[in-house]
């Protein structure tokens, strides 16, 4: 999916950064998806992928305003929460299980919410005063692209960043790009999206 150059990028970055945050069980915490779990609270749509270091980095070359406050939907063991502790004024994590949560600092502008998305009427209630921070909307794969058009919608205003992992562009065509990776597999691609109205 990624073309050989950048495979070797991402096995180098995820070395040296489990390494330098001391978080080697980020792994463990997988969730087969063809297993079934009974307990319909710890029921999935899919198993948990960490977002890998090395996009990880390539967004933070690519965010200059510092102020915002980060969103991460589905925070799964809190990695990007970790990553970006010291690099914004705020960090809100969203995740449907936190058993994994595993957060290097105790970072009061850390904010974790276990929540099923999948409520969007729910959500627009409880969280309806996000819509008025300035912030980055962070979304990676897997992820329902409709409940992610939901939440973008209920939440985000003009001049926020939303960034998408691995999402088709089609479905995001009322906001203008402003950065584009794309991998060997056009879906596989990291995108910054900016809500222009």
């Amino acid at each position: 999916f990624y073309g050989f150059y950048n495979y070797i990028k991402i096995i180098f970055f995820e070395i040296f950064y489990q390494i330098y945050f001391f978080r080697f069980s980020d792994f463990k915490t997988n969730i087969p998806s063809d297993i079934k779990i009974k307990n319909k609270k710890n029921s999935y749509n899919t198993r948990y992928l960490p977002t890998p270091y090395y996009f990880l980095k390539i967004i933070n070359q690519q965010i200059y305003d510092k102020k915002k406050t980060l969103v991460d939907f589905g925070c799964g063991n809190g990695r990007v929460l970790n990553y970006f502790n010291n690099r914004f004024s705020n960090l809100i994590g969203f995740d449907i299980n936190l058993d994994f949560l595993k957060l290097k600092s105790t970072n009061k502008y850390i904010q974790i919410n276990k929540f099923d998305l999948r409520k969007i009427s729910l959500f627009k209630k409880k969280y309806s005063t996000l819509k008025k921070k300035n912030k980055i909307l962070f979304f990676y794969d897997p992820f329902d692209v409709y409940l992610i058009s939901k939440i973008i919608y209920l939440i985000s205003k003009k001049g926020d960043l939303i960034v998408l992992i691995h999402i088709k562009k089609k479905y995001f065509k009322n906001f203008k790009i402003i950065f584009k990776k794309e991998f060997l597999n056009k879906d596989k691609n990291i995108i910054f999206f900016k809500k222009t109205k």
